[in-house]
């Protein structure tokens, strides 16, 4: 959409529709109309005569648009740029539609190291699986979500760096105030001093959004 947008006002440079707070519109007459664009324009900082780091670095040197750029629950941006034109550069930055309310965090951290290999001492987990499953589970993978936030058709997979999937059991945990964690336990104990990826698919607060990171065992 930002992309699509930086296109759009190059495309229409000059135009009056364009000038102005119209930067951040986009009309159906003209060319280079799209919704997306449209939404994007809607929802972004855009500097002109700029090359992108300099248009971040004023974005952030302003009390305006600081805010939004770092804001903690900012969890993805979208971005445009197109060279041409009278000023050179148009820079296209979408800083509200990545927010997150709430967030999520996800543990072990993308890239740890001397993650342990098997599940242990936990005894609130004999809620959910049995004596046997227990003694033989591996370390458990978590993915916390807000309060404020739905999930809904999680899914996740775990492999080992050539290649190989990891069984997990998948438990939907319900906490304090509805926070809603996803605990995704190894039916076997994790191989020590290995490279796993872990990838987590779920529709959150009604909007797809998918997830991939890394850790390593002791």
């Amino acid at each position: 959409g930002c992309q699509s947008h930086a296109r759009y006002l190059l495309r229409n440079w000059g135009h009056p529709a364009v000038r102005g707070l119209g930067m951040h519109e986009e009309k159906e007459s003209l060319p280079g109309f799209s919704r997306e664009g449209q939404r994007a324009g809607k929802a972004s900082v855009i500097a002109t005569g700029s090359p992108p780091v300099d248009a971040v670095d004023d974005w952030v040197s302003t009390f305006y648009h600081r805010i939004p750029i770092l804001n903690p629950a900012l969890a993805a941006v979208g971005f445009g740029m197109v060279r041409g034109g009278p000023d050179s550069w148009i820079v296209v930055l979408d800083t509200k539609r990545g927010v997150e309310e709430g967030g999520a965090r996800h543990y072990p951290v993308d890239g740890m190291e001397n993650v342990p290999i098997k599940l242990s001492g936990d005894r609130k987990i004999s809620r959910y699986l049995k004596p046997a499953q227990i003694k033989s589970a591996g370390y458990p993978l978590t993915m916390t979500f807000g309060p404020s936030l739905t999930v809904d058709r999680f899914r996740s997979s775990l492999s080992s760096k050539d290649g190989k999937a990891v069984d997990l059991w998948l438990l939907k945990i319900k906490g304090r105030g509805d926070q809603i964690t996803a605990c995704m336990i190894p039916k076997q104990p994790l191989k020590p001093g290995t490279e796993y990826t872990i990838k987590v698919q779920a529709v959150i607060s009604g909007r797809y959004q998918e997830k991939t990171w890394r850790f390593t065992t002791v």
